[in-house]
């Protein structure tokens, strides 16, 4: 079992600046490369010290990409020191002891219409980017609305003799239509209006999910008129046209 004892070793800084890191928001990687920066130079009583990436990847366990990303926001926001002595191999660093003068974190942050926007946010290297969140329906409404869209294929399957499976990418585009609070009935007229309508007839293969429910497509043909044109004779047309049927 451990037991860290200071007589292994001890790291003396000051309470003042370890005051001013609790107070100062720091992701965690670059947390790791500060305390470790910290533990090489205070934690052998000097004021910097000079650094190769290899040791801080050993010393954190973060890669060497992440390292350099973390090094460098540290620099940006002035709370190390970095150094490149011309005739040396290794970069000096060091923790900047005048915390006043560490970028401050500046963000404003306001609410509107339950969507939650960043207006204002002055540090870079902390910055991630927040998406406006989404407020999904209830689950009771969900299950009801993959029900519908369930019965929706149904009927696309029986007027076109196809057998198209249940699964998520034959229901994404009707359910999201159901989501738009179109109706069961809405979706049959358009499969009923599609079905009889000459290029679909001819292009049987574009009567699926995917296409008649994509949103540009499903509103203009659910407003269309239908057309006084009957499908043409012949065997060609026969099966399709005998697909026509009332759905319960």
């Amino acid at each position: 079992m451990d037991s860290p004892q200071l007589e292994n070793g001890y790291t003396k800084i000051a309470n003042e600046i370890l005051e001013a890191l609790s107070k100062y928001r720091i992701p965690g990687e670059q947390m790791q490369c500060l305390f470790f920066i910290i533990r090489k130079t205070y934690g052998w009583g000097k004021k910097e010290d000079e650094i190769p990436l290899s040791d801080f990847v050993e010393g954190t366990g973060i890669n060497k990409q992440a390292v350099s990303r973390a090094l460098k926001s540290l620099k940006d926001k002035n709370v190390i020191t970095v150094i490149k002595k011309d005739n040396r191999i290794n970069t000096t660093y060091g923790i900047n002891k005048k915390y006043k003068t560490w970028k401050p974190l500046s963000k404003k942050i306001t609410l509107s219409k339950k969507i939650m926007t960043v207006i204002k946010k002055d540090n870079g290297a902390l910055s991630k980017k927040i998406i406006p969140p989404i407020y999904k329906k209830n689950s009771k409404e969900t299950i009801k609305n993959k029900a519908e869209a369930e019965k929706v294929l149904g009927i696309l399957n029986k007027l076109s003799g196809k057998n198209f499976r249940v699964n998520d990418t034959n229901l994404k585009n009707i359910k999201a239509r159901l989501d738009e609070n179109f109706t069961i009935d809405d979706c049959e007229k358009v499969l009923q209006l599609k079905l009889k309508d000459q290029y679909f007839i001819e292009n049987p293969k574009y009567y699926n999910p995917e296409t008649l429910f994509r949103p540009k497509n499903f509103e203009k043909y659910l407003n269309e008129k239908p057309k006084n044109n009957q499908s043409p004779t012949g065997t060609k047309y026969a099966n399709i046209k005998t697909r026509v049927v009332n759905v319960d």
